[in-house]
């Protein structure tokens, strides 16, 4: 187990390392947007209620998003691969999109509409094989699979076997079952490991420490964070996690980093990008000896 020790904050060792080494994280998935509904609730003439649009915001969900949570580490590449990237735009022209979008009031999330348009599988193929071109160069590979389409069963065995013949790390955002991601190392939630009994890689538990290997929970003892918003915090996790893990830190340490990054991100509205110094900060509360 990593143990405490108020010299050493990992987080800024991941900084040094960038600073020494400039790495490629390559983020591969389902892309999508986060439309965002703020409103208020009014009586309309047939005497129900109403929801009076206050403002809208669009975010990058998905891979995306993945993505989106490391943009304020300089010092590193990263590039994405789906279906699309939206890059926090949206068209209702496009003929294809996938988008969720949450309506809001008094910052609760009182019901989600989702609207997904698909292209021909013919017509992504190009990207795949982009994506697999990629992999050639990256020191480490997240697998953002919301099972919407991009990533076919086959297509995660030929990512999951390139990456270990190349020694980098794989990492999967997952949603289904275990068997199809063998050989990788899997983030999922309390909801995964209960439906699949699955005691592999890391399971995050909301605001409570990491699981690494079905054991005990990463030893912390830092305070609460108000939660503002959950969207997307796995999106975050994930990120950090491959990131750590490109840079050689072990699954523990780097699980550590990415726990911090998701308390920084769910402080904030609408998947907002956890500022680096923010991270550091989160780990200064309790500090760890590698």
């Amino acid at each position: 187990m990593v143990k405490r020790d108020s010299q050493v904050n990992l987080v800024c060792q991941l900084i040094k390392r960038i600073e020494h080494e400039r790495r490629q994280v390559v983020i591969i998935g389902d892309s999508m947007i986060d439309r965002w509904v703020y409103g208020h609730i009014e009586k309309c003439q047939d005497n129900c209620q109403k929801l009076i649009t206050d403002h809208v915001y669009m975010t990058p969900g998905g891979a995306d998003n993945a993505c989106n949570s490391l943009r304020n580490w300089s010092g590193i590449n990263t590039n994405v691969y789906s279906y699309y990237s939206h890059n926090c735009s949206y068209s209702s022209s496009s003929e294809w999109r996938i988008v969720k979008t949450r309506f809001i009031v008094d910052d609760k999330i009182m019901f989600r509409w989702d609207e997904e348009v698909y292209p021909l599988q013919s017509s992504c193929e190009w990207k795949r094989r982009e994506a697999v071109e990629m992999i050639y160069f990256a020191d480490g590979v997240l697998l953002s699979d919301y099972d919407k389409g991009f990533l076919l069963q086959e297509f995660i065995r030929v990512i999951i076997d390139l990456c270990k013949s190349r020694g980098i790390p794989c990492v999967i955002d997952a949603k289904r079952r275990p068997g199809l991601y063998k050989g990788a190392i899997l983030k999922y939630n309390e909801q995964y490991a209960s439906k699949w009994k699955c005691k592999l890689g890391v399971c995050t538990q909301g605001h409570k420490p990491p699981i690494i290997g079905g054991g005990l929970p990463i030893s912390r003892n830092l305070p609460p964070v108000e939660c503002v918003n959950h969207v997307g915090a796995g999106d975050c996790f994930a990120s950090h996690l491959t990131l750590a893990l490109a840079y050689n830190f072990s699954l523990e340490e780097a699980s550590i980093i990415a726990h911090s990054a998701g308390r920084v991100y769910v402080q904030y509205k609408c998947n907002q990008a956890p500022e680096v110094q923010e991270i550091v900060e989160d780990l200064d509360k309790e500090s760890y000896a590698v």
